[in-house]
């Protein structure tokens, strides 16, 4: 397969991996998008098919757009696609919703704009069922790093309780972005490592269920570390945005 450098090293441009991900969607029923695009006759057009190198002629470069439909109940086809914003993205998508707030009434893209918050954070925090309150006014000085925690009598800092507990800080953040407990997100890390992971019925290691859905050996190595259901951590992540995180769960000063 001709990809003109955009696979080089086991690392893929942009292009590649948007045209690799949409020929998934639409054609892999064990991909976890499959139900929304090839599950509802969503297709790729036979030239786009054949080979990367059309869909780049096509196409062209997308910078720092995503490909997006322009008719999200028709296919993927140089007539049907553009390289769009995440904001004109989600704009777009069939699942999005007008959300009413302080006597306004906005579609999640609009809202985005509205309070100055990234299109992608703004979407993980209502799909994850943040209150609408909190999902539009939560700012950074809500972060957990930013807070002290108390815990069984003791205060401690974000950066302090992961040194106490020997957890990374990057765990640590992924517990609380999940609405974890304070009992269970400070705990050490006890997780053996196991040998086989189920999914279905069906057992396999876990670098196989990664090649199987093609996804990163590390990436999900680490979400299976911090506490994500396998399901979960084959899922997969936007590409763009910063994390969040839902600290109501948490008592903090």
């Amino acid at each position: 397969m001709i990809t003109h450098g955009h696979t080089v090293e086991n690392k893929k441009s942009k292009e590649y991996r948007a045209w690799e991900d949409m020929r998934q969607r639409c054609y892999n029923k064990n991909n976890a998008s499959y139900k929304n695009y090839g599950g509802r006759g969503i297709t790729v057009c036979d030239r786009w098919n054949e080979s990367f190198e059309n869909f780049l002629e096509d196409m062209g470069y997308g910078g720092d757009k995503w490909l997006d439909r322009v008719d999200n109940n028709e296919g993927y086809s140089p007539e049907n696609c553009q390289w769009r914003t995440p904001s004109e993205q989600l704009n777009n998508t069939r699942r999005n919703v007008v959300i009413e707030y302080d006597r306004k009434r906005m579609t999640m893209a609009e809202w985005a704009i509205f309070r100055k918050i990234n299109p992608i954070t703004l979407q993980y925090r209502i799909s994850h069922d943040w209150p609408v309150g909190e999902a539009l006014e939560y700012t950074d000085s809500d972060r957990i790093e930013n807070q002290l925690i108390e815990f069984n009598g003791e205060k401690l800092c974000f950066m302090d309780w992961c040194k106490k507990l020997g957890v990374k800080e990057s765990t640590m953040r992924a517990r609380f972005a999940r609405g974890w407990s304070l009992d269970r997100a400070l705990t050490p890390n006890v997780q053996k490592r196991k040998s086989s992971y189920e999914l279905n019925g069906i057992k396999k290691p876990l670098n196989k269920w990664c090649e199987h859905y093609n996804m990163s050996y590390n990436r999900v190595k680490s979400r299976v570390s911090e506490g994500w259901t396998l399901k979960e951590a084959l899922e997969i992540a936007p590409r763009v945005g910063t994390a969040q995180y839902n600290i109501k769960s948490a008592r903090i000063e």
